[in-house]
């Protein structure tokens, strides 16, 4: 990988959109790795060329945006998850892309980060909107509708708790 990254940086240049994916594809390595310390810079550095040479809401952006998610969840860093997945997501509607299984993972990644960020009403609404995929397009004896189900009936069992506390 830092072979092909040298190569695309020499031949390309270092903002090519090309460089953007060798760059990802190490960072990718190290985070692998767990070596999050490595791939953040080469996270930022491939998402900052998407977004200057191909768009803020072109596919690569919003790989980019992901994969960058995906460390920080790792890190358990979840308020900086939080806008990451958001600018995602609105990538993804804007393109007309919600209709998948990946798209109902980053949700409930997204509710999930919401929920230690203490910012329940959102966690619904992203746990909400997963189930109502799934619902649409999935099996209804699917694992994963059951799964989001018991996350989303927690979460408000939670929330009715510390109401009744307040």
């Amino acid at each position: 990988y830092l072979r092909a990254l040298k190569i695309c940086e020499e031949q390309l240049g270092e903002n090519h959109p090309k460089t953007a994916t060798s760059l990802n594809n190490l960072a990718g390595l190290y985070h692998s790795q767990e070596k999050y310390e490595e791939a953040k810079p080469l996270y930022l550095r491939a998402l900052k060329i998407c977004e200057e040479q191909l768009g803020e809401n072109h596919p690569n952006t919003s790989d980019s945006l992901n994969n960058l998610a995906s460390l920080y969840q790792e890190q358990k860093r979840y308020s900086d998850v939080i806008p990451l997945l958001e600018r995602w997501k609105n990538i993804k509607r804007e393109r007309k892309e919600t209709q998948n299984r990946e798209y109902v993972n980053r949700s409930r990644i997204l509710a999930q980060s919401y929920e230690k960020c203490k910012q329940f009403p959102e966690a619904v609404k992203n746990y909400e909107e997963a189930l109502s995929i799934f619902n649409r397009f999935f099996r209804s004896n699917d694992k994963s509708i059951n799964v989001l189900q018991v996350e989303l009936n927690r979460l408000k069992k939670s929330m009715e708790k510390s109401k009744r506390k307040s």
